[in-house]
């Protein structure tokens, strides 16, 4: 196993195509850039951000709400767990396609109230936060990588640091995610200040 990759997640039948195109050409691609990465953490975050400079990494985003079938034509489409979900790239979480919608992360107060969020793809799980970035791990094809996220979206791949300080806490922001059984808060230290964040955990 690389010492850059946190542990394996598959996309397996999470993306695979609806369109019966096969194989996802994206996933297909980014698997091949991965199988070729070195094993050193720094040299393979920093040829990742190299290559996808500019065009970003194929990650998974909700289609929007409501939106018929006939207009998903020419996005990657697959099904989850919980539904439809599409993969493609962008330097920016979520993508410009309205069509796509991302997740988000709040930081909140004891009281629930926010303080900052932050837009970020599915299946993403908070690992710490440095001032206003997020570092989140999200599966990425065969592999995990840490991304760290910006409020405005956008986004660079970060070496994996082995241990994460979050510890799971009684969430006062249910009321966010009011229809899903899947919200955990967290809480995260960042020099020294304890900070709490709410999200959507991955949905199995």
């Amino acid at each position: 196993m690389r010492s850059y990759i946190l542990f394996i997640a598959f996309f397996g039948t999470a993306v695979a195509p609806a369109l019966a195109q096969g194989v996802s050409p994206i996933a297909r691609s980014w698997d091949s850039v991965a199988a070729s990465l070195p094993s050193d953490r720094q040299s393979a975050t920093r040829i990742i951000n190299e290559k996808y400079r500019g065009v970003g990494i194929p990650l998974l985003y909700w289609p929007k709400k409501g939106i018929p079938d006939s207009l998903l034509t020419g996005l990657d489409v697959g099904v989850g767990p919980c539904g439809a979900v599409i993969l493609a790239q962008s330097p920016r979480i979520p993508p410009s396609d309205d069509r796509l919608m991302s997740e988000t992360v709040f930081e909140v107060d004891a009281t629930g109230r926010i303080l900052h969020k932050w837009p970020v793809p599915l299946n993403a799980s908070p690992l710490r936060l440095r001032g206003d970035v997020l570092e989140i791990l999200v599966p990425v094809g065969f592999t995990s990588l840490v991304l760290a996220v910006q409020p405005g979206g956008q986004y660079v791949v970060v070496p994996a640091e082995r241990t994460s300080n979050a510890q799971v806490v009684d969430c006062p922001a249910k009321e966010l995610f009011p229809s899903s059984d899947y919200v955990r808060c967290l809480q995260l230290v960042d020099s020294g200040r304890r900070r709490q964040v709410a999200y959507q955990a991955p949905c199995t």
